[in-house]
């Protein structure tokens, strides 16, 4: 057996016999980004940062400064955007210096520490985000009973340590998080030894594919379960000459109409949270899959690009200013603790119409006939 021998190739060939570890030669290495390109992806990143950072600032003050906000789904949807403030303040002004100091900053500790955090919170936004899915799914198509605030809480705690339990052994010698030169972040190393290979694959394949797999899978469930309550809607006869809409009370002088067993279903109440998740979802995947199956192939065939590396952990960087944007939009409470927690100076810039909606009790219901136009007419 050959101890202690390591064989320069070329420059930039390196085979370290000891620990099976090869430096290749990696496509795109031959130029770094242009500073013209470099000037403009740090712009951007300034940007995304800002936004990540206040809007993500802005979900979790919700749910902590308000009792009423602290539901399962709202402590799971504010670990979710806890993650991306930390992924926007610790990682992003770090790769933003490492456009243009990346020579001097990416020193063996803070390239390990760099990638390590890098992963650990994207695999709990992740993780976090499987959680809410799968309570959505239990909730329409399986008909059980919602998550608890206790178990949100513990799902949290869940997917925190499960995402240091899967990024936590490059650190412990079990592969390396390596800084290649020109490349402007930290990987993993790509690996010739077996075993480190298996783990790095199915680190991707239990963060990103069987997550995303199993969240697209539950989508289509609840689109499809939605669908078939609405034809069935349609289609019951007793429905067919009046609308049944919830009330708080009889007390509006309204002809109360007592419930018939599965003949009322509050699609809207089913599906008003179910488009927020759908659309997060939507976003995570075209944002950090990409990654992904980036890291894998270039560990299998041996090869990073360095812009092609940097544009796809950018484009899940980008995540992080998305998510609040979808809340603003979508979920009528971020939106007033929005302008609640702007200066008033600002606020003229901020027109929305925020809908009130009666309180309601799904065990009432009341007549709207169609044919004279008035509410509980005889």
């Amino acid at each position: 057996m050959i101890s202690g021998f390591n064989t320069t190739i070329s420059n930039d060939v390196i085979i370290d016999l000891n620990n099976t570890t090869l430096t290749l030669p990696f496509a795109g290495q031959e130029a770094s980004l242009p500073l013209t390109l470099r000037v403009i992806l740090a712009i951007l990143l300034v940007l995304v940062i800002v936004i990540g950072c206040v809007g993500n600032s802005v979900v979790c003050l919700i749910v902590y400064n308000n009792p009423a906000m602290r539901s399962a789904i709202n402590i799971l949807l504010a670990n979710l955007a806890l993650t991306d403030i930390l992924l926007s303040a610790v990682c992003m002004p770090l790769a933003i210096l490492m456009l243009f100091w990346r020579d001097k900053i990416m020193e063996n500790i803070p390239c390990q520490m760099f990638a390590f955090l890098q992963e650990t919170f994207v695999s709990t936004g992740i993780l976090t985000l499987l959680a809410i899915s799968i309570d959505r799914y239990r909730i329409i198509v399986k008909r059980r009973d919602k998550l608890t605030t206790a178990h949100a809480k513990i799902l949290t705690v869940v997917a925190w340590c499960l995402s240091l339990l899967l990024t936590l052994p490059p650190l412990i010698g079990w592969g390396k998080y390596k800084f290649y030169p020109k490349q402007t972040q930290c990987v993993y190393g790509i690996h010739r030894d077996s075993i480190e290979l298996i783990y790095l694959l199915s680190k991707i394949c239990f963060v990103n594919y069987f997550p995303t797999i199993a969240m697209g899978f539950s989508y289509v469930c609840i689109i499809d379960k939605v669908r078939r309550d609405a034809l069935r809607i349609r289609n019951c006869p007793e429905l067919d000459s009046h609308v049944s809409v919830t009330i708080s009370n009889g007390k509006l002088g309204l002809p109360i109409i007592h419930k018939k067993k599965n003949s009322h279903i509050d699609i809207h109440f089913k599906t008003r949270s179910f488009k927020t998740i759908l659309i997060l979802f939507i976003v995570l995947t075209i944002c950090w899959t990409p990654y992904g199956m980036n890291l894998m192939i270039s560990n299998i065939v041996g090869s990073y690009g360095c812009v092609r590396n940097t544009i796809l952990v950018w484009i899940g960087f980008v995540k992080c200013a998305i998510n609040p944007i979808i809340y603003f939009i979508y979920i009528s409470k971020f939106r007033e603790a929005c302008a609640e927690y702007i200066p008033t100076t600002f606020k003229f810039s901020l027109k929305f119409k925020v809908f009130t909606r009666r309180r309601v009790n799904p065990a009432a219901i009341y007549e709207y006939r169609e044919k004279t136009g008035t509410v509980g007419s005889k």
